[in-house]
């Protein structure tokens, strides 16, 4: 099995996505909300989930446009 990093300029240009923080930050797998670690990316895909936002240990999330501008 190879392991791969993407970095999350390389995810959005892939999922053709805007993305919001450090263009260079590593990304190595992929995990939920409420368990992802340090390295992960997450989504956020009904507003059901808003309450884990404050606490993933998810280094980025994707969020769908229709739950709005999280600053």
């Amino acid at each position: 099995m190879i392991k791969r990093e993407y970095t999350l300029k390389e995810l959005a240009e892939f999922l053709k996505a805007e993305f919001k923080g450090d263009a260079n930050l590593l990304i190595s797998g992929i995990g939920s909300l409420d368990n992802a670690l340090f390295g992960q990316i997450s989504f956020l895909n009904d507003s059901k989930y808003y309450k884990y936002l404050d606490t993933t240990q998810a280094s980025a999330v994707i969020v769908k446009p229709e739950h709005g501008k999280l600053d």
